[in-house]
């Protein structure tokens, strides 16, 4: 019985490996596979997520705000559309960079930020985002750098705990 299982799974993941990315919300960013799956999701869940780190994807945008889109694009693969959820973001630590403009990216690292786009289009199907504004200022970013579809948090601890106690559940990316 147990090698059946283990060959169903491993038949499974071949299948849904060969298959393409679908991007069912979020274009280009996110992608996930149809597979047949047993728990549906439900409507009306709230979620902080808490970014800190600032590991890349292929294309070069942070993997942490690509995950917030493969999570939106998997509840819109089981029809739930965007604005049945609740889902705010805090960044800090080394993700904080996700957040400079254009401009401002340029200026600390001398090319364009990556994650402009992919922050729009999530900030376009209503997710929230903020940074730590203790993060930005101990990193040496200019206030004008932040990227306008951000807001200013005074501080991840306290965003987090504010979240929290509204009942938004936490998950660390």
């Amino acid at each position: 019985m147990r090698q059946l299982v283990g060959m169903t799974l491993l038949l499974f993941a071949s299948q849904a490996l060969s298959q393409d990315l679908q991007y069912p919300v979020i274009k280009g960013h996110g992608g996930v596979v149809t597979v047949p799956y047993t728990q549906n999701p439900t409507v009306g869940g709230k979620v902080i997520i808490d970014i800190t780190a600032d590991s890349e994807t292929g294309a070069g945008t942070n993997k942490s705000l690509d995950r917030v889109a493969r999570l939106i694009n998997l509840y819109g693969l089981a029809g739930i559309q965007p604005h049945e959820l609740n889902i705010v973001v805090i960044i800090h630590g080394e993700a904080t960079r996700s957040v400079l403009t254009n401009v401002g990216y340029k200026d600390a690292y001398g090319c364009e930020n990556p994650d402009v786009d992919l922050i729009k289009a999530l900030n376009e199907q209503g997710v929230e985002i903020m940074v730590c504004s203790q993060a930005l200022i101990r990193r040496g970013f200019k206030s004008e750098w932040l990227n306008p579809d951000v807001g200013l948090a005074l501080s991840a601890i306290t965003t987090l705990v504010e979240y929290q106690q509204k009942g938004y559940v936490p998950l660390i990316y």
